[in-house]
């Protein structure tokens, strides 16, 4: 069975219509699930991220925690949430955290995202 030139160009350009149509239309579904994951993604973020003292560190610094998990890499927010988890100087962060304001000279060199955390809030 052979199709003359016509048809064969007429089929062809129905099948790349419809292509480009499955494409238009798959395009705005995928968009949205992706925002609903990554604001889901966000929000689980978030209860992990109230449970560690690094959620009372960034309100002491001055830092809003919503910005914080928003504008910061999710892997770079994890590693943050680990290192808080997996420090070994938690008494001194209680200690530090008791207290209502930042000060001048309050040493937070004990913690182990003070210079990460510190150059988000002098970007902030």
């Amino acid at each position: 069975m052979t199709f003359s030139m016509g048809v064969g160009s007429l089929l062809g350009t129905l099948f790349l219509a419809a292509l480009v149509m499955a494409v238009v239309v798959m395009m705005p579904v995928v968009i949205g699930r992706n925002l609903v994951r990554g604001h889901d993604y966000r929000n689980r973020l978030n209860r992990e991220l109230a449970s560690l003292r690094l959620s009372k560190m960034l309100g002491f610094l001055g830092i809003d925690k919503s910005a914080y998990l928003h504008q910061q890499q999710a892997r770079e927010i994890r590693t943050h949430m680990e290192k808080c988890d997996g420090c070994g100087d938690k008494h001194l962060c209680d200690e530090t955290l008791s207290s209502e304001t930042v000060s001048q000279d309050v040493d937070l060199g004990f913690c182990v995202n003070n210079e990460s955390l510190e150059k988000i809030r002098e970007n902030a």
